[in-house]
This record gives structure tokens, C-alpha cells and sequence, in this order.
């Protein structure tokens, strides 16, 4: 398998499907939401893989900084994946709580701490060691999960 594996595929998706722009969102909210949700497991799928082989000891610096650069990408266009009229009212099965649209400051507070963190994930990948990559991928999914809890519907 390659060094991008699987995630590349969403997050290559979910960028061509984003760039139809906002406009797009009231007449596809699906095609919004379903990049937004590829997005979204591109980021996962790119967390957990970093963090296994950190903690396996196997990753290389050129792995991580590959998958540390998809996370830091997906990190700071989230808030483009949020466009007005793709939450739950679009009728489209979503996670995404409408606490997103209702407090935005909030929201816009809880992605800049993600990208605050995926920023140092990228620093960090930089040095190959894997013990400052876990520690950093840590941090960047203590960010994912704060913001989890206050704008993600629970499965």
C-alpha cells in the first residue's frame, strides 16, 4: 500500500467536490455533506494510521510528515466544510449539530484550536521521532474530540 493509502481518495474527493463553492450548497447539500463526511474519515483514517505506527516505533519521517500534511490540510479547511444550509435542515443524514451554525464563534474557536494542534503535528512529523509524533497526534486528537462533543451528534 502506499504512504497516502486510502485516505488520499477521500480527501480527493472531497476537494473536487468542495470546489463547486458555497453556492453549490442550495442546490447539492449532499454532495456538500458527503465531502465533508469523506473529509472527516480521510482525517480519522490518517489519525489512527500515524498513531499506530508511532506507537509500533515503525513510522518514518517522510509517513509522517505525508499523513501529518493530510491532517493539517483537512484541519484548516473545515471550516469551509460547514457552508450555511448543510446541516441537519438540508434533510440529509448528517452528525453535525446545528450548534455549529448557532454559535459560530465557538466553533471557529474549537477549529483553531485543531489547527493550532495539527500545526505542531506537522513540526513534529518533521523530526521522524516517533515518541514527539504520538505525543502531537495526541494533541491534535484531543482537539478533534473536544470539538466532537460539543458539535457532533453521538452515534
Amino acid at each position: 500500500m502506499s504512504v497516502l493509502g486510502r485516505g488520499s481518495v477521500f480527501a480527493i474527493a472531497a476537494a473536487a467536490i468542495l470546489g463547486v463553492g458555497a453556492a453549490a450548497v442550495a442546490q447539492q447539500p449532499a454532495a456538500v455533506i458527503e465531502a465533508r463526511q469523506a473529509a472527516m474519515k480521510s482525517l480519522g483514517g490518517e489519525m489512527k494510521a500515524i498513531g499506530d505506527a508511532a506507537k509500533a516505533g515503525s513510522i518514518t519521517r517522510d509517513d509522517a510528515v505525508a499523513r501529518a500534511r493530510k491532517i493539517d490540510d483537512v484541519a484548516k479547511r473545515i471550516s469551509t466544510l460547514f457552508p450555511a444550509g448543510s446541516g441537519p435542515e438540508a434533510g440529509v443524514k448528517t452528525a453535525a449539530l446545528p450548534a455549529i451554525w448557532e454559535k459560530p464563534d465557538d466553533f471557529k474557536a474549537a477549529i483553531a484550536r485543531l489547527a493550532e494542534a495539527s500545526g505542531k503535528l506537522m513540526v513534529a512529523a518533521e523530526t521522524g521521532n516517533a515518541q514527539t509524533i504520538l505525543a502531537a497526534q495526541g494533541d491534535v486528537g484531543r482537539a478533534c474530540i473536544a470539538c466532537h462533543r460539543g458539535f457532533q451528534r453521538s452515534n
